[in-house]
């Protein structure tokens, strides 16, 4: 079984100080994109020109408060996402998959994984076979039984499970499953906040990996985006 971040099985969890300390902490993550950055294997198109990522990893527990966006300075109609343990892989799938399918025949972790409550339905999750990569949305539901889970979005290539072909899975502190985290900025000077509507911290484990992804639009300049987290420790 692979070894999964302990953030898949605290992120849901509120924080009552048996984690962290409970000492206020913040930190704001900066970093420059370019018109022809194309990190994570991105292709230009009329939409979108450039993306990059920016990754940080966390050197103790935390829980997370917040994440806050200064779109000052950023292109109105650029996209902006967090994500928590980006493209954790859970295993191969158990058979082959043609084009245009949205049931997956999940690896026996995953489904255990499902069955625990250590992942859960909303997890951004895709499919990588060293080739061809495929975002399938997100988690939908899952079947025990059968040793399935559907996705909300379906194949675009065709995986063969002896390649293998392994299923990944991604949390986010961005509020948008449907549209891949993605949350599209809007160019003025105000500051967008995540997370301040929840009750209690998210738990991350010391080791996560918080990733930044910044996709900017057509016609769009080089611009400098900042991510301020605000945390227990």
């Amino acid at each position: 079984m692979p070894v999964i971040p302990e953030t898949f099985t605290k992120i849901l969890e509120e924080d009552s100080g048996h984690e962290t300390g409970g000492h206020y902490g913040a930190e704001t993550i900066a970093f420059n994109v370019a018109v022809n950055d194309a990190d994570g294997g991105f292709v230009a198109d009329a939409d979108y020109i450039a993306q990059k990522f920016h990754e940080h990893v966390l050197p103790i527990p935390i829980g997370m408060l917040s994440a806050r966006v200064s779109c000052k300075g950023l292109n109105d109609g650029d996209l902006i996402a967090v994500d928590i343990n980006p493209d954790t892989p859970l295993g191969a799938i158990t058979a082959d998959m043609a084009a245009d399918i949205d049931v997956l025949p999940a690896p026996a972790a995953m489904i255990a994984l499902l069955e625990a409550g250590t992942i859960y339905v909303g997890l951004r999750v895709g499919l990588d076979d060293g080739t061809n990569i495929d975002d399938l949305g997100c988690i939908k539901g899952w079947d025990p039984v059968a040793g399935t889970v559907v996705t909300s979005k379906k194949t675009v290539n065709a995986f063969v499970a002896a390649t293998p072909s392994v299923v990944k899975v991604t949390g986010s502190m961005s509020p948008s499953i449907i549209n891949g985290g993605w949350y599209e900025v809007i160019g003025a000077d105000i500051v967008e906040h995540f997370g301040e509507s929840k009750i209690g911290a998210s738990s991350i484990a010391a080791g996560s990996t918080v990733r930044v992804r910044y996709k900017m639009a057509a016609g769009g300049v080089a611009c400098r985006p900042r991510v301020t987290l605000e945390y227990l420790y």
